[in-house]
């Protein structure tokens, strides 16, 4: 239904059937999609929202953020839930689901994922975790919510 990155951990969804799959689509615009974040550094603001827009580079397979008549609008909101060693532990939420949203609005933001070789900094480990999918049945139109607590080697990143 969605894809993560490779080296994200977190609730991933899978339809059974081609008739749920399009069901979920139709309602994927109210989807919630929820993320933990390890990032370098400690943001200025605790709460904080970023609507630059993104451009895939398809020579360097990394996405550019700004202004450009090729990029597309993005919207990640982040929350700062904890710090500690240099290291910001942050609640993500994002509006849209760019490829590499999240990794490369943080790196914007100057304060790059941990283990993110791409826009953070080198490391064993990723640090981003896919927390929560929140999303609306096809058939009895309930909210579904699917989530699951990062593994306990990712909080060892802050």
């Amino acid at each position: 239904m969605h894809r993560l990155d490779r080296d994200t951990s977190g609730v991933l969804l899978f339809a059974t059937s081609k008739e749920v799959r399009e069901g979920v689509m139709d309602k994927w615009g109210v989807s919630e999609k929820t993320y933990l974040a390890i990032v370098e550094g400690i943001p200025k603001e605790s709460k904080g929202t970023i609507t630059e827009p993104l451009r895939l580079d398809e020579n360097e397979y990394r996405m550019h953020v700004g202004k450009h008549p090729q990029a597309k609008s993005a919207i990640t909101h982040y929350e700062l839930k904890e710090s500690k060693n240099g290291r910001s532990l942050l609640e993500v939420r994002i509006e849209t689901g760019r490829q590499h949203q999240i990794r490369a609005h943080m790196s914007w933001l100057g304060h790059g994922i941990v283990g993110d070789e791409r826009y953070g900094t080198k490391g064993a480990k990723m640090g981003l975790h896919a927390l929560r999918l929140s999303t609306i049945h096809p058939k009895n139109h309930k909210q579904l919510v699917f989530e699951v607590d990062a593994p306990r080697d990712f909080y060892g990143l802050l």
